[in-house]
């Protein structure tokens, strides 16, 4: 009994993308792939459609007579071997008769042909424009409003920020960085604040974003939200660098959306009333609470808020 109870916990049994065959897990073979977590991987993205949304967005030149792998087999292919850390296009070599990797695009793991070898894979991912690429960041968002909530919130807050990416090896479009001293790629992250989950990304070097690029990359991405979701209000969250005209007039015009940003220090600003009265008021917090401060504990900060009306003009 003991014997039969431990072999059902070792085994496990889900539908197979190639036609009449059944997908069995079992964790004790000694010849079972080293990527069986893919199964689980590829549950959902069938769930979610993942990679078949991120497949209308992208166009095949390809001369696919002599093509033996679909486009979509070769979108997901990719996809599935990063998601088992085989980022490299090299380990295709050794990757193209996994048995796993093959099933979870479709191939029969008994067929004489497995996944696009690492040069057909390398042109495939050179086949797209940038503008391309910039289209095809908007498959998350379609994902994102089609599966995040069961019933729209009446709010969404969204965070923009920068994250900076280090690269390895000669990766193109690596732009090196003072700030960080390296060389790499700072993408733009758009967060969904309630879920703690992405929403897009929007692949970059590592550069300042300017305001005409960040209005060229993010409205794509809110038109999207909006066309599925047109009476949520979009509340837009970003640093300093974000408080630049072109971002801000965007927001201003775009029905439904309010933002909060930080601005560029500016002296006049200190020379107002309202931030000299909010100044003082922390500098007598922080008086009152420095006498009390012990060594060994965290550093100490105030931070307070004041509201008041500018014109830059």
């Amino acid at each position: 009994m003991q014997n039969v109870q431990l072999e059902f916990s070792n085994k496990f049994v889900l539908n197979s993308l190639v036609k009449v065959k059944k997908l069995i897990g079992v964790f004790s073979d000694s010849e079972s792939s080293s990527n069986g977590g893919i199964t689980l991987i590829n549950e959902i993205d069938k769930l979610l459609g993942l990679t078949q949304t991120g497949s209308k967005y992208l166009t095949d030149d390809r001369c696919t007579v002599r093509s033996k792998n679909s486009f979509y087999q070769f979108l997901k292919s990719r996809v599935m071997a990063i998601s088992c850390g085989h980022e490299d296009v090299n380990d295709l070599n050794r990757l193209r008769h996994d048995s796993a990797l093959k099933e979870s695009i479709g191939i029969d793991p008994a067929c004489e042909y497995g996944l696009p070898s690492q040069p057909t894979t390398s042109k495939f991912e050179s086949l797209f424009s940038d503008k391309q690429v910039q289209k095809f960041s908007l498959c998350l968002p379609e994902v994102y409003t089609a599966h995040s909530y069961r019933k729209p919130p009446k709010k969404f807050i969204l965070d923009l920020d920068e994250t900076f990416m280090p690269y390895y090896g000669n990766q193109q479009g690596s732009v090196f960085t003072g700030y960080e001293q390296a060389y790499g790629y700072k993408p733009l992250f758009v967060n969904d604040i309630k879920l703690g989950c992405v929403v897009a990304i929007i692949e970059r070097p590592a550069t300042t974003i300017s305001r005409k690029e960040i209005n060229t990359l993010f409205r794509p991405i809110l038109k999207k939200i909006r066309e599925a979701l047109p009476d949520v209000e979009i509340v837009l969250r970003g640093d300093s660098h974000r408080g630049k005209d072109d971002f801000l007039t965007m927001c201003e015009k775009t029905e439904g959306v309010t933002y909060i940003t930080g601005l560029p220090e500016y002296k006049c600003l200190g020379q107002n009333e309202d931030v000299q009265k909010t100044v003082r008021r922390c500098i007598g917090q922080f008086e009152r609470k420095e006498a009390k401060y012990k060594v060994g504990k965290p550093k100490l900060e105030i931070r307070d808020y004041c509201e008041f009306s500018y014109n830059s003009d």
